[in-house]
């Protein structure tokens, strides 16, 4: 009996110490606080009614309590840990960086009450009453409001009071889109939403003077008061003439007359201040838009032209100028794109004047870093060059030169170091690069076309290996938040001109046998993405990746129709890979009181067939790693249940499935400094079974048994480029191991690991 409690305890030893730090802390979080007033320890939000959105409604409350990490005021605490009567460095440190205890305001909770109140009646529920009740002792409050929501307003009727018999025409055309309908209830947001939305469609028919403020409502509850007939108002503006006389006249609809795009060059002044050049400007003429711009302006009118979505002689569109406007930031060379309107009420004509400030159009720039592989210390060496219009028409081209070495340690093979050299550039146009018209197209969706090259060559003691990569991608947007990418061609040449027979040895008969030698991929792909952060009022958001990708299929087809009989086929004597692969990446942000909860799921799977009989190396799935599973190398985890016996000086589990989900509570300490804790889990596994790993397959039956779990904890350093990540992920669960790590264990050296990386893991 004794035994078993002393092993429950070893199992959850990190659970104790857990409440035992919550318990300490909870002791000095009332240090500061004055005798006879308390610390405002939480607030509640109760209602009687499930519609009411409780995390909206805690955004009108006055006073909030000090800011939490998993229920613990850290802040506070480490407010606390300072001495009031000292003024030494390390008590500042932690006034500055810690949070003062929020002392409960009676005031701020009657005002609190009020504006609950004020919230509920914007959203129907006039007869609604709120009331506090505050719960003391220990110098310590809580705040409970309670809501009874009572019966709601609900729209009975909407009908139309519109003047201008076009604009009510225009009204009437659109009444599907509507925001308003019977039945809803009577919320003054969605009313302000619904203005809106005929203002701008309003706009989009030539109103330019037109606002959301021109539209009213009327409710009348006389036969019933939680009944509303509603009414929606427009009115004909009035207008007063010289003479002092008011009359009302139609809302005007304005048609396009001058268009003009005035451009100047940026000049450094002091510091980093930019401001427009004084030089010579030309007077060009593209289309019906008039250009004043520097003969050296770095983007030329015809490619300008064709983005102005308005016209001259033509009607007003808000649309059309909310998509030039994208459409010029989507060349991604301006840092400055403004428009002036001149509206004359005369002749009911518009001139607008398009304002461009360009970017500086060239940069370089060299990055020198430090590399830990595995225990595997180098330098790496990156040179940059970037011009975002080469020719003149906004194409963006990079080139990066790049160098790497690494000292290897010792592992029976007599690695000694790695050398590796390499050379990319690309250019992204701002079309189409395509035979056909799509100038619609062109208009609404911000299509780019991207060439690229890379040639890199790597040297090891074991083996020397060269890559040679081309791609042609299409890319565009649906929407605010969509994009998608079709790559018709993206091409790999693999060489090995050299590999050590002891090499050779080790990964013969393996699955990393066709991973190493000579071999082409010819494929395509398509990948999409949704990414819909700050549409939610909330904060929360998706972010979404989809990826497919075929190889060799094609290449195979032409060798079919020409009866090649020669397997595996080849091209330029080297062998074509054949797979099919796809993989979906959902990623959720949710925000908590100043803190973020962010939830990951990723599943993949990669199918060699026809030439192939695996998946090239460079496209297989691995687990562990910094952005990955924490609790293990980068490419150590699985796959499956295998347990690879052989030392390995560059870890290579990698599978053709993979499977994995991530949660991570990321949350501020002080000064730049964050801090994060986390959870993973997942796994990757074989499509095929194979005697020599056994374990490695997947299997319906047993896979949810090869999940490794991890969990750690993370600090971060958030400077004012970039996110610098250190990660400590301790194994929960082995699968090579078949059972769950003894708490007792888990803090232990060979089931802990450490990652150093850049930016967030997802």
């Amino acid at each position: 009996m004794l035994h078993t409690k002393v092993h429950i305890f070893r199992r959850f030893a990190p659970l104790w110490l857990l409440l035992l730090s919550a318990l300490l802390w909870s002791c000095s979080s009332v240090k500061y606080v004055p005798s006879g007033q308390y610390l405002l320890k939480n607030i509640r939000v109760h209602t009687d009614n499930r519609d009411l959105n409780k995390e909206e409604m805690r955004l009108y409350i006055r006073q909030h309590p000090n800011k939490t990490i998993l229920g613990m005021k850290f802040h506070l605490w480490l407010y606390s840990r300072s001495n009031s009567q000292k003024t030494s460095k390390w008590h500042e440190f932690l006034r500055r960086n810690g949070e003062e205890p929020v002392l409960w305001d009676e005031t701020h909770t009657r005002n609190s009450v009020q504006q609950l109140s004020l919230y509920l009646r914007r959203h129907g529920y006039y007869d609604a009453v709120v009331r506090d009740s505050v719960y003391r002792g220990n110098q310590k409050a809580k705040v409970r409001y309670y809501v009874s929501s009572g019966e709601p307003v609900v729209m009975q009727k909407v009908g139309y009071d519109i003047q201008d018999s076009a604009i009510r025409e225009i009204v009437f055309s659109d009444t599907l889109r509507a925001l308003i309908r019977p039945g809803m209830l009577l919320d003054e947001d969605a009313l302000q939403k619904e203005n809106e939305r005929i203002a701008r469609l309003l706009k989009d028919h030539g109103y330019f003077s037109f606002s959301a403020d021109n539209i009213r409502y009327l409710a009348d509850t006389l036969s019933d008061r939680k009944k509303a007939l509603m009414t929606m108002q427009i009115k004909d503006p009035v207008i007063t003439d010289t003479s002092g006389i008011s009359r009302s006249e139609p809302y005007p609809v304005y048609r396009m007359d001058r268009i003009s795009v005035l451009a100047r060059n940026a000049t450094q002044t002091s510091g980093d201040s930019l401001a427009m050049a004084a030089e010579p400007l030309d007077t060009i003429q593209a289309r019906d838009v008039r250009f004043v711009m520097p003969h050296d302006f770095p983007v030329d009118a015809a490619t300008i032209a064709p983005l102005i979505q308005l016209h001259k002689d033509s009607v007003f569109r808000q649309g059309a100028l909310d998509e030039t406007r994208r459409l010029l930031a989507h060349l991604n060379t301006f840092q400055l794109v403004n428009f002036d309107f001149n509206p004359r009420l005369g002749d009911k004509k518009l001139d607008m004047d398009v304002h461009l400030l360009p970017f500086s159009m060239q940069s370089y720039s060299v990055e020198l870093e430090g590399t830990n592989s595995s225990g595997n210390l180098g330098g790496a060496l990156n040179l940059m060059y970037q011009h975002k219009s080469l020719f003149g028409h906004a194409e963006a081209f990079n080139l990066r030169l790049s160098g790497m070495i690494e000292a290897l340690q010792n592992t029976g093979l007599n690695f000694r170091n790695t050398v590796e050299i390499g050379i990319e550039s690309g250019i992204t146009i701002p079309k189409f690069f395509f035979p056909l018209r799509l100038s619609r197209f062109v208009a609404t969706n911000r299509p780019s076309t991207t060439i690229s090259a890379q040639y890199s060559f790597q040297s090891r003691p074991d083996y020397e290996r060269t890559l040679l990569k081309a791609t042609l991608s299409y890319d565009w947007k649906t929407g605010q938040y969509s994009s998608h990418s079709v790559r018709p061609v993206d091409i790999n040449f693999v060489r090995l001109p050299y590999a050590s027979e002891a090499f050779r040895q080790q990964i013969e008969g393996t699955y990393l046998e066709n991973s190493y030698t000579n071999h082409m991929v010819p494929s395509g792909g398509y990948h999409y993405q949704f990414n819909n952060q700050g549409k939610s009022p909330l904060g929360d958001f998706v972010y979404l990746r989809f990826n497919a990708e075929t190889a060799g299929f094609l290449m195979n087809t032409l060798f079919q129709l020409t009866h090649a009989r020669e397997k595996p086929y080849r091209i330029l004597g080297n062998e074509f890979s054949q797979f099919v692969k796809s993989d979906l990446n959902v990623t959720y942000y949710r925000p908590l009181g100043g803190n973020n909860l962010v939830s990951r799921i990723f599943l993949g799977v990669g199918i060699p067939y026809g030439n192939s009989r695996s998946i090239p190396f460079e496209r297989k799935y691995y687990a562990g790693g910094a952005n990955s599973n924490r609790g293990w190398q980068v490419r150590t985890l699985g796959p499956g249940s295998f347990r690879d016996t052989i030392p390995r000086m560059f870890p290579n589990s990698t599978g053709d499935i993979k499977l994995e989900a991530n949660l991570e509570y990321r949350f501020p300490l002080f000064w730049i400094i964050e801090s994060a804790l986390f959870v993973d889990a997942g796994n990757v596994w074989d499509l095929k079974k194979e005697e020599r790993r056994p374990g490695a397959d997947f299997d319906w039956n047993r896979f949810y048994k090869e999940i490794g779990v991890s969990a750690g904890f993370g600090v971060r350093l958030d400077v004012e480029y970039f996110i610098i990540r250190l990660d400590l992920g301790m194994k929960l669960r082995d699968p090579a191991m078949h059972r769950w790590v003894d708490g007792s264990d888990v803090i232990r050296f060979r089931n802990t690991q450490v990652h150093i990386g850049i930016g967030y893991p997802f």
